[in-house]
């Protein structure tokens, strides 16, 4: 049995990144070669093209995920007993819920919502404004539905709702960075620069892409073919732990797709013995959750993943990574576990201070990289 206890490591509280790189290029790069199990060099972000061409004699193809964050954390104020406005409340946007009728969310609140409750949010004026109510407790999440205040015979549209998720959501950064950046810049920051608009529905930032700018982005697309799929980084990326024996822990599920065109292009590359280098954990997750194992090559499709990768999982489609640092006891942690230990390397895994892995992030913390969302970065190849 692998305890959660078996994923923790010790991380200084100064080291936690409350803010990015100046320039986003410009965030640390180490490199760690899971074969050797060792760190193979300490870079910057700007001379991943120049470190790429140093490691990889095998021709190479850049898969990232495209999906784009909303401001996904709402503030209003639960409606009393009198049917004013009271305590305040914040809800968390998760997961969209698949109803024609309405708008629903799975949704974390705080405080805890009950079934029944109403909160409203914004100007007692504003008709266009939405009013959620708590439909369901599910352990401790809600399933929330949204009602435009003011309907004048208008039937609420999704693109209603964000239009006006747009106007009164804040970014949904993650509880351990405490920054005071005003909010039009933290959604830029808080996004990467290639995440499409059309794909938006992350409530987390896909936080190895954040890295980019579209100058190294030609630089690379010059050598490498780039593609994109679509993971909505939800509960299932950033939500803990909570089981002892980590075999029982059930990932949320979270919204994908795979186009028919990019699935034909990464399959032909494989065909030809390309690699594949997955730029961040929810890529990698899509790409390991369309394999078809029995046909050797990926499946495209639009649905919902819950898979959940540690040690001993055989990596199919997935060659290298590129990521970020990961918190103690974390689901993205137990991935990258995964990718460096047996059997995708000659390594067993035990515990993640004493696996090749732990070490390399002991130099990290030991040569001061940051770490987490805003952090500096880590090519595992």
């Amino acid at each position: 049995m692998l305890s959660l206890k078996n994923f923790t490591y010790t991380l200084p509280e100064e080291l936690i990144a409350h803010s990015p790189a100046a320039r986003r290029d410009e965030s640390r790069l180490l490199v760690f070669d899971k074969n050797k199990g060792e760190v193979a060099g300490h870079r910057r972000f700007f001379e991943l093209g120049e470190v790429l061409e140093q490691l990889s004699p095998t021709p190479l193809m850049i898969v990232r995920n495209k999906s784009a964050v909303i401001p996904a954390r709402l503030k209003g104020h639960k409606i009393d007993g009198a049917g004013r406005a009271g305590k305040e409340t914040e809800i968390l946007l998760a997961r969209q819920q698949d109803c024609s009728s309405k708008i629903v969310w799975e949704c974390l609140t705080r405080p805890r919502l009950k079934e029944g409750e109403r909160v409203v949010f914004g100007p007692e004026n504003a008709s266009d404004s939405f009013v959620a109510e708590c439909k369901k407790n599910v352990g401790y999440t809600r399933l929330i539905s949204f009602e435009r205040k003011d309907k004048n015979n208008r039937k609420d549209s999704l693109d209603d709702f964000y239009r006006w998720v747009n106007k009164m959501g804040c970014t949904p950064l993650p509880p351990y960075i405490k920054s005071d950046k005003k909010e039009d810049e933290l959604r830029e920051l808080y996004q990467t620069v290639y995440a499409d608009k059309k794909a938006a529905g992350s409530v987390a930032a896909p936080t190895a892409g954040l890295h980019f700018t579209d100058e190294l982005l030609a630089r690379l697309g010059e050598k490498y073919p780039i593609v994109d799929l679509t993971l909505h980084v939800g509960l299932g990326t950033f939500l803990g732990v909570k089981e002892t024996d980590i075999a029982k822990h059930q990932m949320h599920a979270e919204a994908y797709s795979l186009s028919e065109e990019t699935a034909r292009e990464i399959n032909e590359h494989k065909a030809r013995g390309g690699e594949i280098l997955a730029i961040g954990t929810t890529t990698t997750r899509v790409l390991e959750s369309c394999w078809d194992e029995k046909n050797k090559c990926l499946t495209a499709g639009e649905g919902e993943t819950d898979i959940f990768i540690y040690p001993p999982y055989k990596f199919r489609a997935v060659d290298h990574l590129l990521t970020n640092f990961h918190l103690s006891e974390s689901t993205l942690l137990m991935l990258i576990a995964a990718l460096t230990s047996r059997p995708n390397v000659a390594s067993d895994f035990e515990t993640f201070p004493k696996s090749p892995i732990g070490r390399a992030y002991r130099q990290a913390i030991a040569n001061k990289y940051r770490f987490f969302s805003f952090g500096d970065a880590m090519l595992i190849w």
